[in-house]
This record gives C-alpha cells, structure tokens and sequence, in this order.
C-alpha cells in the first residue's frame, strides 16, 4: 500500500471489465442511467458512459501510471544515484507519484525538484508538503535564473536544466524521450478496444492531460477510427481546480496539432455540478473528469440538435462515451467549497477523518 496516500475507495460493485496498466488494476465501470442526457431520452437515442477510475491507481491518482514509465526512463538513461536529481514540471499529481515510485523502489536513490504553478490548489500542494520535494513555483523559478518576470515555464525549465546541468524528465513534450508518458498509457487503449471493439463514439480529455489525451483518445481512434476526440477547456478567466492556468492550457493546445478536431469550453460550475452528481452516485471523480463529463455531454446535443448524431453512433445506434478518470474530487475539496460552498460543505475528505 502507498504510503502517502491510503487506499480508501472500496472496489466498485458494478465493475464491466478491469483494466491492467503497469503495475496498477483499473475498473471500468458504466455511469447510472441518470446521466444519460434527457434530451436523447426523449428522441430515443442510447448514451452510455464507460468510465476508467485512475483514482484506483497506486498513489490515488492515474498519473501512477506515466510516473512509472517516467521513473524507468531516468534510470535507462542513467540519472538516478546517490545525489543525483531531476527536474519535472507538474500541476502536482504527476510529481506525488514519481515520488511514491521512488520510495517503493530500496535499489535507487534520486532527489526531486518540483516545478509547480504558483496558483496550485492548497490541497494539492498539501499533498506533495508530505513529501520530500524540493518545490519551486514559475516565481522561484524566474528568481533563480534572474530574470525580472517570469516568462513561459516550460522555456524556464529547459534554462534551468541548462544552467545547472540537471536532467528535466519532460511529461508534457517527451516525444524526444521516447515518448514514455503517452505510450504509458496505451494499455487502457488496448483493452477498451478490445471489450468494446469498434463502438466507442466519443474520447473526451481536458486540455493539459497531454498523455492521456493521445496514449488513450488518439492510440484508440488508430484502432477505431469512428471515434471523435472532444479536447475540455476552461472558459477565459477561469480555470479548473487543478488544472493548469490559462497561460498553460493556451501553450497546451497549440500543442494538440490536428489530432483533436474537437475543441469545445465547459463553464467551470457545470463541472461543479457534475462532479457533486458524480460523487451522490459513489464515484468521486475529481473536477477535471466532471468538466470531460459535462462537455461530452455538450457536444452529444450539439450533435443531436444539427442531426448529426448517428455520425458518431456505433453499430448498435447507441452513443457510447469513454472517459478516464485521472483523479479523485478530494484533494481539490478546499478551493470547491471556497467558490461553491453551496455544493461542497458536505462532502468530506476521508484520509483525514
């Protein structure tokens, strides 16, 4: 068992099939018929929701997952060892689990310096304060390497690898390192493809999860290619709890190339509201995976109003959604009661209970 953060999510009942990804088992379970959208009810149209539960992953979280291979590319190349470091930058789930990885393994020694963004959730930076991380925000950062502002993060990272002559593991752009994050992920690909064979219609992915966007949306469309890839993104001035500030989700996309064709916002209380419908029906799902939910259904009934719906229909003629969770709601409990109390003031964190 991780010692971070304690396995406190009993197995599903209802589990389809489970997903074997690394080291770590991953259910795979149908959402309740009341997220079926009423509107397709009532013009006799099938929505299903198959959804992954990354939060079943080791270290509570499916970035468990790339972190893995992360860690297996440091050592391959041959930066692990007494005193030896490594840069990552991370809107934090990625960072606890490289470092869970690191303490599970008694043959490797490593130190890691975070970068983190400077508006990180409390919950979150809590998370990795129980660990033994050298943080640095974009602020630290742009003070280390004199600079009088900061200036984009990923170019500062790269300055600061440079400088100091410290390797950066780069999750977000390591297509140069062999691609490890996205090809992590590839199994949850594999297996849905083949359960469910040529019937996903619909991939929803939030901007800023590059891995997971392209090692399950873009590997299960080369397999199935009826599957349209939808890319969530925050509207202008808000973000989603967690997720990376509107600087970075805009440098994020531009990074999508035309693999996602699909690129629609989702109004951050609606994803509020999903992920408290999600955790009333026992799946407590973090915000990213409530604002996947809410714009999956979103283009569903753009579809469905434009009659274009049976273009993404599977042989069956119903519309089957794949979404992945990558987190559960609980480290982000803080800033949602903050901005939406009304919603949130009763659901409680149980690892600190």
């Amino acid at each position: 068992m991780n010692k971070h953060v304690p396995t406190i999510f009993p197995w599903p009942k209802d589990v389809a099939f489970t997903i074997e990804c690394g080291d770590n088992k991953l259910p795979a379970v149908w959402l309740p018929p009341q997220f079926e959208p009423t509107a397709c009810k009532a013009a006799g149209v099938k929505v299903r929701y198959l959804s992954v539960l990354g939060y079943y992953a080791k270290s509570g979280t499916i970035k468990s997952i790339p972190a893995k291979a992360g860690l297996a590319y440091a050592i391959k190349s041959g930066w692990t060892g007494r005193g030896k470091k490594i840069l990552t930058e991370s809107s934090g789930n990625f960072l606890a689990s490289l470092k869970d990885a690191i303490d599970e393994r008694d043959d490797i020694e490593l130190d890691l310096i975070g970068i983190i963004s400077s508006k990180l959730p409390a919950g979150k930076r809590a998370d990795l304060g129980r660990r033994d991380i050298d943080l640095m925000t974009e602020l630290d950062l742009a003070r280390e390497l004199g600079l009088e502002k900061p200036v984009d993060s990923f170019t500062m990272v790269q300055m600061y690898s440079e400088r100091y002559g410290i390797p950066n593991l780069d999750q977000y752009n390591c297509d140069y390192q062999g691609g490890w994050n996205r090809l992590s992920y590839k199994p949850i690909a594999d297996e849905v493809y083949r359960q469910l064979g040529d019937t996903v219609s619909l991939f929803d992915a939030t901007a800023g999860t590059k891995g997971k966007f392209r090692g399950v949306g873009v590997e299960l469309k080369a397999q199935s290619p009826r599957t349209e890839i939808v890319i969530t993104f925050p509207y202008p001035g808000y973000a989603f709890p967690g997720g990376r500030d509107e600087e970075h989700i805009e440098k994020v996309r531009n990074s999508f190339g035309t693999d996602a064709l699909i690129r629609r916002r989702t109004d951050l209380y609606a994803a509020y509201e999903r992920a408290k419908r999600l955790f009333l029906a026992g799946i407590p799902a973090g915000i990213t995976f409530a604002a996947e939910l809410a714009t999956a259904e979103h283009r569903i009934l753009e579809l469905l109003s434009e009659h274009r719906l049976e273009t993404i229909m599977g042989p069956d003629r119903v519309v089957t959604v794949l979404l992945v969770a990558s987190d559960s709601i609980y480290p982000y409990l803080g800033e949602m009661r903050e901005f939406a109390p009304h919603v949130f003031n009763d659901v409680v964190d149980p690892r600190f209970v």
